[in-house]
């Protein structure tokens, strides 16, 4: 590190020749000696030393303190003044140049080192201070946000551009004036005065923030929405000298949540407008696919209608009217090929009727219906049906029962062709909201994924029965695993189903009593009420009957209404009703007839040998079922009550 370098400023050249000694044998070097101002002006402005010793009194134009203004206006350098006169002017006018010391003629060697060390520290001091305040300056001065500066007392000392153009003052007009001048808030809505938040802080010594909806009234009377925080200024001792503000313009801040806000209420606008579209058509295709499965489901039982009114019934009558002839002609083999024909086609035209409207569709709810669909798997392909039954769904929609009925069908009839089980289960539950129907087996399973594939080659039922759910509001939900078995869950929405508890429905099975066991006469005849729908089926059955001796038809119905209505005027012994017909079938007919004539016994006639039917019949206190295409001795049997049991419950005998 060099030597202090020091320029000395003396007009008498032994004081000057002097000083410099002293000075080299004190350690520092001379850089220069001037004995005018604007000597001296000139070799420290070229020579740029450390310090400069000045006499006062010098000759020439500019003195000492004169020079040393000119120096300190262009270059930064402590200057200690020598004078051999300590009056109060001169003392005065030395101090306006802000010289780092100041010693009175003649002085010793050792106060002048300690005035030049003095002098040195302090200017390097001030300067670091100095850059200190600088760099702080430049940042308050370039922030992005506002920034003004109280002291203690609540006047502004600082204010950087960004405040300036806020606020609308200057930092000169704004330098001394009260922060209440400078930064006038009130609020937005209630246009009261908000509390000066430097008053605040100055009182609490805590950072503060303003309100929300705070505005800034500017020097021009404008306004703007700001966002602000106080903190408090502090000294080494933790005293609080003053308060900081920082602050900013919220304007397009306030924009642009307006904007979003307009806009997430539009959006939220457009979502409801299309939720309630798209609820519509969820609706629209739920109706539709309803009327579908509606209309589906007539034209299957219009079809099957055909077949059981028109050519069943006709087939019935000429089966009757052959074993007549027969009966009354030695045996023929002609006449026994034609019965044999007539037999097949009975059969096969009621097997497509069945298959197309099962018969159990029309006197039972699901669960009877599903409990008859066991028995069918089982006597058909020997597939053990287990069912368990939690609830007992109560549809508003037949078409709703049929095609849940059609979907458990589709599933059983997979287990028995896929699955290479003998056995399935069928689990009907409750839910939220709905009902569940689970078709499981513990069988081959597949990949579920095959069902959603372009090149599909099966699995088109259960792909129906999924997509028909879906569009009425429920669910199919497959979950299987190669050589794991399979599960197919059906979810149905209350709100096109109601359920019964079991025991509910245990309670609406029994609302009849056990039916009474009319007995036949003795002796007399048995006064007989044919009811069919169809005349063809009635004029047969009044010719074969009218042939027993102890049988009297006394009248004839063609619906169930009918029935009960010529029972009451007639009192037959025995009514031989058909199940099937229009404005009351014949269940409910013999319900009401039991009912109010307990006496008078009911045999039902049905194109179909089904048990659930036959049962259905026996609980509304019908004797017993005739298949319509059986022989003649065993209705005979029924009408003279000599029928017993042949293993199957509710049937007569057909032999």
């Amino acid at each position: 590190m060099g030597k202090t370098t020091i320029l000395l400023v003396e007009d008498e050249a032994i004081i000057a020749e002097s000083l410099a000694s002293k000075l080299n044998l004190l350690g520092y070097e001379v850089a220069g000696t001037a004995a005018q101002g604007h000597e001296a002006v000139e070799m420290a402005l070229r020579m740029h030393p450390q310090l400069i010793l000045m006499d006062i009194r010098l000759e020439g134009p500019l003195d000492g303190i004169q020079a040393a203004q000119a120096i300190r206006d262009k270059y930064d350098v402590p200057v200690i003044y020598l004078t051999a006169h300590s009056d109060s002017d001169t003392l005065s006018r030395a101090k306006l140049t802000g010289p780092s010391g100041y010693i009175v003629k003649p002085f010793k060697i050792h106060d002048l080192a300690t005035q030049i060390e003095l002098a040195l520290y302090k200017h390097q001091t001030d300067r670091k201070l100095y850059e200190q305040r600088e760099w702080l300056r430049t940042t308050l001065t370039s922030i992005g946000d506002a920034v003004v500066a109280a002291d203690a007392r609540g006047l502004v000392t600082f204010i950087n551009p960004v405040a300036e153009e806020l606020t609308g003052w200057s930092m000169a007009e704004a330098t001394g004036q009260p922060v209440q001048e400078v930064f006038h808030i009130i609020n937005e809505y209630s246009r009261a005065p908000v509390d000066d938040p430097v008053s605040k802080v100055l009182r609490t010594g805590k950072i503060v923030g303003l309100a929300n909806h705070t505005v800034l009234i500017r020097k021009d009377g404008r306004e703007m929405p700001i966002d602000d925080s106080g903190a408090p200024i502090r000294d080494r001792e933790g005293n609080v000298q003053g308060a900081v503000l920082v602050f900013r313009d919220i304007s397009e801040r306030r924009q642009t949540e307006e904007a979003l806000r307009d806009l997430n209420e539009t959006l939220e606008r457009r979502v409801a407008e299309r939720t309630e579209l798209a609820e519509a058509r969820a609706r629209q295709l739920q109706a539709l696919a309803a009327e579908l499965i509606e209309t589906e489901d007539q034209e299957r039982r219009r079809i099957a209608d055909l077949l059981h009114d028109d050519l069943q019934q006709t087939l019935a009558a000429a089966r009757l009217h052959l074993q007549e002839v027969r009966e009354h002609l030695p045996p023929e083999p002609t006449l026994e090929y034609v019965q044999q024909l007539l037999d097949e086609s009975l059969n096969k035209s009621r097997q497509l009727s069945h298959d197309l409207s099962p018969p159990v569709l029309l006197h039972c709810d699901l669960l009877g219906a599903l409990q008859w669909l066991g028995r069918h798997m089982n006597d058909q392909f020997g597939l053990e049906v287990h069912l368990q039954a939690d609830v007992n769904p109560q549809l508003h929609r037949d078409s709703l029962k049929r095609f849940l009925f059609r979907a458990v069908n589709e599933h059983l009839f997979n287990v028995v062709k896929h699955a290479g089980v003998k056995s399935a289960r069928v689990i009907l539950s409750a839910t939220d909201g709905g009902f569940i129907v689970t078709v499981s087996d513990q069988g081959k399973g597949f990949d579920p994924h095959i069902l959603d594939s372009q090149n599909l080659k099966y699995g088109l039922g259960i792909t129906r029965v999924r997509e028909r759910l879906r569009a009425l509001g429920g669910t199919l939900e497959i979950e299987s695993t190669p050589g794991q078995g399979s599960r197919f869950t059906l979810t149905v929405p209350l709100r096109i189903a109601e359920t019964d508890t079991v025991e509910e429905t245990q309670s609406k099975m029994k609302e009849c009593e056990d039916a009474i066991q009319a007995e036949s006469p003795e002796g007399g005849v048995i006064r007989t009420l044919l009811v069919d729908d169809h005349l063809v089926m009635r004029k047969g059955l009044l010719q074969l009957l009218s042939n027993q001796p102890d049988i009297q038809v006394v009248g004839e119905a063609e619906n169930g209404l009918e029935a009960i209505d010529r029972t009451r005027q007639l009192k037959p012994d025995v009514v031989v009703m058909d199940i099937s017909m229009p404005v009351m079938g014949g269940i409910e007919a013999t319900r009401q007839i039991k009912a109010e004539m307990p006496w008078v016994r009911v045999i039902g006639l049905s194109m179909y040998e089904d048990e659930q039917i036959a049962a259905t019949l026996t609980e509304a206190g019908g004797e017993c079922l005739v298949n319509k295409a059986a022989s003649l001795s065993g209705l005979l049997k029924a009408v003279h009550g000599t029928a017993n049991a042949n293993g199957k419950v509710g049937f007569c005998p057909s032999d």
